[in-house]
């Protein structure tokens, strides 16, 4: 009664309640129909395998499938991009999707066991570990393990309630419900040595503390949601670190050696012998602020961010800005580290060339740019696309100030030419040695580039500040003193000096693509650069001006660690994976086939060595599950219960045979009945059994009592 009432309560939750009350009337027919099937422990094992078998197939189908079964409706009837968007983020759907399935994919071992004469189901049955201990220690002639035998409904039970919690939460329906079952089945197994009103005390005080913990467990959610805008150092710990579009924290004043990662983050591949772009841009920013932590920001308009359509619809063909088709296509896979908790899917910036004009093969949930040039993705957490890239043209606007007015309706400032005021002094200061008088704005980039070249050079370590100077800023004692850093130091410094320059001027972050790798380019977290974005007026286009020295990836490439290889054979596994596991390889369709005849197998063997239960009495002919079962004494047992010697539930062999043998007309059948005994304990537990000879003395004996009687 208990599983079937999980089962409508599953069903109720999860949408699915005429199949859940067709499936709860199954469970409870055997109250009604008396036939019962005589289930062995070879059977019992078929049913499980079955059920896991078609559990495994279940998650195939579901972490390899952005929609998972939570649509599988609508996918039946309209298999398009836009139902598999409407799913969410497909990690996500398929764990929800996964569970919310497993009360119909373990149903048939639920049933067997309502159908089947025994009442309990041996562990033995479906566990490898106790099959295989049982047979080691019947090996060295050693007693078997003790046997352990399971109800399977209360299994299920729990199984069909934590399937009814994968759904959203709207109202307490669920929580209310779940309470109300388990009480049920608490009050079914409560302990006597408690009083009924105390237990029922008890329990309204855990579902009371249940209620409001999990209304303190969404309270803290509410806080983790707010994190964007209050991010406290030990919260900051536990959230996923993603680039911004609104705005990135530099390292520039920071004392001391910066540690980058080797993890590879991206994978680059070139399609039909294109190149490969060198620089992968993710965000873009106008305003820098210095101070104790120096930030870029992207200035005026905030968030400016509109959408891209994909055109046609659910073709994965995105354009990112409209023009002449490029010449270059490369395939991008990267992961989307950012959640919104809101929308249930993941989110992030994308990489990509500086003129990437439109995107091939891209299915995701959403594309967002700005007027930057950064592209907002929202989809799965694995994510592959085709770039297509090579003419030059930038989303990115030109120079100008915002759109936006301040006050007394004065425009803001351009801010690709604005500099702080505590950083011109130093500025100045280089530009005053730099032969620039007369030169236009290219001749004047080449001039800055070589400056940086011939007196600058690439560190990840920053001694403490030289100047005492206590007004004089981090990039100044940079400029000035130490002429050692980063690349922060060099984009920042690069374009605030072509803004004093009156060449305007953006700071760019992303990554640099040099490793090669097989037949693809693999990307690594300390691969992340910054660079200059320099304006040219002659052909109205953002150019890429990277000033920091090229010795830069050498010194980078040094200090790989000795384990790389092997972190990269598990960052290839886990590529693999998440391929596998998204639908982005061709894995999944082999597989799911592969494994249909092999549940057709199982199914097949299951049907044709089940047996019908029959009734006390009957003659039946089968073999032994367990040496010892076929013994004589139980042919004996029978004849003198037949006598009204009945032997009394739980009482031992051997007490009751002496009884039997108290009788004085009985005493020339006390040794016979002896040696029966001896014989039979030898035969169902020893394991070694019984020689031929000593199998044939038991017969003997036996048959000698029999005639006795």
């Amino acid at each position: 009664m208990l599983s079937a009432a999980a089962l409508l309560f599953w069903g109720w939750q999860s949408g699915l309640l005429p199949i859940a009350a067709a499936l709860a009337v199954i469970l409870e027919c055997p109250r009604f129909v008396k036939a019962r099937w005589e289930m062995t422990d070879a059977d019992i094992g078929r049913v499980w395998n079955f059920c896991a078998l078609l559990g495994l197939a279940t998650a195939i189908y579901a972490f390899t499938s952005n929609e998972g079964f939570a649509n599988l409706g609508k996918l039946a009837s309209n298999p398009d991009l836009q139902n598999t968007r409407t799913a969410g983020a497909a990690s996500t759907q398929a764990a929800f999707a996964l569970i919310r399935w497993l009360p119909l994919v373990f149903f048939l071992f639920a049933a067997v066991q309502a159908f089947s004469a025994r009442q309990d189901f041996p562990l033995e049955a479906i566990s490898p570990y106790l099959r295989f201990r049982r047979k080691k220690l019947l090996k060295q002639h050693r007693p078997p393990p003790a046997e352990y035998l399971f109800n399977v409904a209360w299994p299920y039970f729990v199984l069909c309630l934590a399937a009814a919690s994968a759904h959203a939460a709207t109202d307490n329906t669920y929580f209310w419900g779940l309470c109300v079952l388990v009480a049920w089945a608490l009050w079914t197994r409560r302990s006597p040595g408690f009083g009924r009103n105390v237990w029922l005390i008890l329990l309204a005080v855990v579902i009371l503390g249940g209620f409001f913990g999990q209304r303190g467990f969404g309270e803290l959610s509410r806080l983790v949601d707010m994190a964007d805008g209050y991010n406290p150092g030990w919260l900051a710990m536990f959230l996923r670190q993603t680039t911004s579009p609104e705005q990135t924290r530099t390292e520039i004043g920071h004392i001391g050696q910066m540690e980058l990662s080797s993890q590879i983050v991206l994978r680059v591949t070139p399609v039909n012998g294109s190149e490969v772009p060198t620089y992968l841009r993710e965000a873009t920013y106008r305003t820098y602020r210095p101070g104790r932590v120096a930030f870029w920001t992207v200035g005026e308009p905030i968030d400016d961010f509109s959408p891209v359509s994909e055109d046609p619809p659910n073709s994965g063909h995105w354009t990112i800005h409209s023009g002449q088709t490029n010449r270059s296509l490369v395939n991008i896979t990267c992961y989307l580290e950012g959640y919104d908790r809101k929308n249930n899917w993941s989110t992030g910036l994308l990489p990509l060339p500086l003129d990437c004009d439109h995107l091939e093969n891209f299915f995701a949930y959403g594309l967002q740019n700005n007027s930057v040039g950064a592209v907002l993705c929202q989809g799965p957490y694995f994510i592959s696309y085709n770039a297509s890239f090579g003419l030059a043209g930038t989303i990115d606007t030109p120079p100008g100030g915002s759109t936006r007015f301040r006050t007394n309706n004065v425009p803001a400032e351009n801010e690709d030419l604005a500099v702080p005021d505590k950083e011109k002094p130093a500025l100045d200061q280089i530009i005053a040695t730099l032969p620039l008088a007369g030169l236009n704005d290219a001749q004047k980039l080449r001039v800055v580039d070589r400056y940086f070249a011939a007196n600058y050079q690439y560190s990840l370590w920053q001694p403490s500040k030289k100047s005492t100077d206590t007004n004089e800023t981090a990039l100044a004692d940079f400029l000035l003193h130490t002429h050692s850093g980063h690349c922060e130091y060099f984009a920042t410094a690069t374009v605030l000096l072509l803004r004093e320059l009156h060449i305007p001027a953006r700071y760019a972050v992303g990554y640099v693509v040099h490793e090669p790798a097989g037949k693809h380019y693999v990307v690594r977290s300390r691969d992340a650069h910054a660079w200059c974005l320099a304006w040219d007026a002659t052909t109205r286009t953002w150019q890429i001006f990277d000033t920091t020295p090229a010795s830069w990836v050498a010194a980078e490439g040094g200090r790989a660690r000795f384990w790389q290889s092997l972190t990269d054979f598990f960052n290839w596994l886990h590529y693999q994976f998440a391929r596998f596991r998204y639908g982005q390889s061709h894995l999944r369709p082999y597989l799911l086939m592969a494994l249909v005849p092999v549940l057709g197998y199982f199914l097949y063997q299951i049907i044709r060595h089940r047996r019908r239960h029959q009734p006390a009495g009957a003659a039946a002919v089968t073999g032994p599950d367990w040496p010892g079962l076929d013994s004589e004494l139980y042919l004996l047992e029978q004849k003198l219960a037949a006598l009204g010697l009945v032997r009394r539930p739980g009482q031992p062999l051997t007490t009751w045979l002496n009884q039997v043998a108290e009788d004085p007309a009985r005493e020339n059948l006390r040794e016979p009945l002896r040696q029966v005994l001896r014989l039979h304990y030898q035969y169902r537990f020893d394991p070694r059994g019984l020689t031929p000879a000593e199998r044939a003395e038991l017969r003997r004996q036996a048959q000698a009592c029999l005639k006795g009687w």
